[in-house]
Formats: structure tokens, sequence, C-alpha cells
């Protein structure tokens, strides 16, 4: 099974992890169709070695990867990049990588380091507050067919929170995870609440179980939280 050859370039002294810089190389070369839908990578060992990484470093930037959608993995099919649609799908979805394609050829332009300018939009954005990061983030699961939609609206409406919609029977245990991990509350329906506990960890995440869309002082409970 002949993969691709990497371009990777790695730098231990910047401020990001090696994982992290393995997997948003590996997603520019994907948006800049250096690979193409179907093209194979190196295996976690082969591509360690070329690095001189451990195995799991690679493995873990492979596996988020493909919990975004950009890889396939699977047992005797190695990992290759995934097929057209999801690859559109997700950069569809994601619009960071064409922003900083716009502001790194603007930069580089200039007599200033890129490496340096981009340091410095962390730290301003740390005092200002420009991002996301501080807005509380509601996770919604398994409501695409439930009246958790009239939430969903109302909070969007009524609040500046990130609203985020997650289906369990279409992404992975560790996407599902994830995803919990980074809400500042969960809400589903009773009924699955049970399974869901199963399958995953909530530890410090809020949870809040619905069930139908006439709970309005649990809609208003959650707005003023």
């Amino acid at each position: 099974m002949k993969h691709m050859e990497l371009p990777l370039k790695i730098q231990p002294s910047l401020p990001l992890s090696v994982n992290t810089q393995i997997k948003e190389q590996i997603k520019v070369l994907i948006a800049k169709k250096f690979l193409q839908p179907g093209d194979y990578l190196p295996s976690t060992n082969q591509l360690a070695q070329l690095l001189s990484l451990n195995k799991n470093t690679i493995l873990g930037a492979y596996t988020q990867l493909k919990d975004e959608g950009l890889l396939e993995t699977g047992k005797g099919i190695g990992t290759r990049v995934a097929n057209e649609q999801q690859i559109a799908k997700h950069f569809k979805d994601d619009t960071y990588l064409a922003l900083v394609q716009e502001i790194v050829e603007k930069v580089s332009t200039s007599e200033y380091a890129v490496e340096n300018i981009l340091l410095s939009g962390v730290a301003y954005n740390q005092l200002y507050d420009f991002s996301k990061s501080n807005k509380k983030r509601y996770l919604f699961i398994e409501c695409k067919k439930s009246a958790c939609h009239f939430y969903i609206d109302e909070i969007t409406h009524s609040t500046n929170a990130i609203i985020d919609s997650i289906d369990t029977k279409e992404v992975s245990t560790e996407r599902l995870q994830h995803a919990i991990d980074d809400a500042d509350v969960v809400i589903t329906q009773n009924n699955i609440l049970e399974n869901l506990n199963k399958r995953v960890s909530f530890d410090q995440t809020k949870v809040i179980g619905v069930s139908s869309s006439g709970d309005i002082n649990l809609l208003f409970q959650m707005i003023q939280d």
C-alpha cells in the first residue's frame, strides 16, 4: 500500500504541542489539495520514525483528524484521506484556515515574522476577549428529531451563548466525549440520559434533562444561569 510523503515541519520550541502542529499541517495539506481524497498517509510507526517522535503523538493527531471527518482509519485499510464530500463539509463549517491564509500572506509581505504576529494576536485576544472563549457553551445531544429545537432557537435569540448540537448516532464515542468536555452545559432528553451515562463521562459538566418543549421555567433557568 503506497502512501504519500508528508512534508511536515515540526518545531518543538513553538508554544504549540507537537500533536497540534502535526494535525494542523495535515489539515492544510488536505485543504491545499496536496493530499487528495483516498490518499494513504504513513502509518503511525512510519511517521513517528520519520519525525523522531513517539507513536502515540502521531496516533493522537490522526485520531483527532478522523473525528473531524478528514481522515478514515480502520483495520486492514490503514489511514487515508476522507472522501471529497466529507472534506467539503468540514471546510464549509471550519472557515478558520482561509482567514489564517489571508493573514499570513499579508504579514509575509511585511518585515515582521509571521510567528510573532500570530502570538501577539493570541496575547491581545486574551486581554480584550474578542473570541468566543468566555461565552457559555450549550451542547444539545440527540436533538435533531426532538422538541429540543424549541430550546435551541430561544437560547440563540435570548443569549450570546455558543450553541452546539450533536447526534450520538452520527459520531464516535471519542468525538461525543470531546464535545461534552468542551461544553459548560449539556441539554438532552431524560429518556436517553441513562444510556449516555453508560457511554460517556460528564465529570464537571452540568447536565439538564428535558422532557418537553413546554417547560418554560427550565428555559428561563438556563438563560439566566
